[in-house]
């Protein structure tokens, strides 16, 4: 099964193929879940803003969205260390947005909100 196969090889077979595609369409589910529920968190407001950090963390843990949408999660990562007050997570959040996607609007506020008040 493809799920125990050590890092570096390749599926040799179908099944391992299938096994590994089904793996990913999981942890791409998974990541986009933990980002809309990360983003509920937010509207809930500052009470529940660790609780976005801790989804919009677990998504980008998934390793599974493309740059585009892995640069959405640490922007609104950092927008809500923003929120917090944690200016250098936030930058480093929305460093990261730019280095993955440089169109990143919301990557390039946070920088440079970080950088009027920091």
């Amino acid at each position: 099964m493809a799920l125990w196969m050590e890092k570096g090889t390749e599926p040799l077979t179908e099944a391992e193929k299938a096994d590994l595609e089904a793996i990913a369409a999981i942890k791409e589910s998974a990541a986009i879940e933990l980002k809309e529920k990360g983003n509920e968190y937010v509207k809930k407001g500052k009470k529940h803003y660790s609780e976005a950090i801790d989804c919009y963390t677990r998504a980008i843990n998934q390793k599974a969205l493309s740059d585009s949408e892995s640069s959405v999660l640490f922007a609104n990562r950092a927008h809500v260390n923003l929120l917090l007050g944690n200016h250098r997570r936030a930058l480093s959040d929305a460093q990261q947005a730019l280095n993955l996607s440089p169109s990143n609007i919301k990557g390039c506020q946070s920088i440079s909100i970080t950088e009027f008040i920091g």
